[in-house]
């Protein structure tokens, strides 16, 4: 008996994407960080602060001080993971 296996390139995880709302605010504000990653099913959040990573696929974040934070979203699949870091948001 023979059988056939057909074997199909992994697909590629796309960079991920994340929009901040708002780009600025005072501390103590809550920032929104929209996720806009496709192909992913784990994610890893780390704000720039020194705070715990979050692992929601959407997260929201108060940071204490003022300054600039670089802000990196790790998306991962199981054809492995990609990461995006944005320093826009200045609070």
């Amino acid at each position: 008996m023979q059988t056939v296996i057909n074997i199909k390139p992994a697909p590629r995880l796309r960079i991920p994407a994340f929009n901040i709302l708002p780009e600025t605010g005072a501390p103590s504000n809550a920032i929104q960080f929209i996720n806009n990653s496709t192909g992913a099913s784990q994610y890893e959040w780390d704000f720039g602060d020194g705070s715990a990573i979050s692992n929601v696929a959407n997260a929201t974040h108060v940071y204490a001080d003022t300054g600039s934070y670089l802000v990196t979203l790790t998306a991962q699949s199981i054809y492995g993971f990609a990461k995006h870091s944005n320093n826009n948001g200045m609070m």
